[in-house]
């Protein structure tokens, strides 16, 4: 199977519902405070309290009931095998779309956190798509799975990778 960059957006666009204006008011609204309460680098915990709260709302709050029967998956690389292995090749899609998902959240705990703190960035990322996953299960919209966990701190740790990679360009951060 080929791999489209297209699919993904595709995927995204028919996975999660539209965010209103007024939902992102909202996300807006809780970032400002988060960062008023923590003062220190406001504008990066503005940044990651908001997106934090969309992140909640497109792949929790606005997403339908879960269609599958069992809505829990906790085997590690599961939907990696199955796309490696072309049982299921269309799910490089989902894999690649939340990974990509978690990119900004590891560009914004490099922001708050500063230098050498891949750990605080793979930890925050680790409590936030717990918090999805569990949420998604207790409400039964979309499955829980271990894989969407692996994947988002990936991508927590990309969005950090590019942040010190920028750092080391622009600044000769060695």
């Amino acid at each position: 199977m080929t791999f489209h960059f297209s699919g993904v957006i595709r995927y995204i666009s028919h996975s999660m519902r539209p965010i209103t204006w007024e939902w992102l008011l909202i996300a807006i609204l809780l970032g400002a405070v988060a960062a008023a309460v923590v003062r220190r680098k406001a504008g990066w915990v503005f940044l990651l309290s908001t997106y934090a709260f969309l992140l909640l709302l497109s792949t929790v709050i606005l997403r339908g009931d879960s269609r599958e029967p069992v809505p829990l998956i906790l085997e590690p690389f599961w939907s990696y095998r199955a796309w490696i292995t072309g049982a299921r090749p269309s799910l490089i899609y989902e894999v690649v779309a939340n990974i990509i998902m978690t990119v900004p959240v590891g560009l914004c705990i490099s922001g708050i956190a500063g230098r050498r703190k891949l750990l605080w960035a793979a930890g925050v990322t680790v409590g936030l798509e717990m918090i999805i996953e569990v949420s998604q299960l207790i409400l039964h919209r979309g499955l829980c799975e271990i894989d969407d966990v692996i994947s988002g701190v990936l991508g927590a740790l990309i969005g950090y990778g590019i942040w010190r990679l920028g750092a080391m360009v622009l600044q000769g951060d060695r």
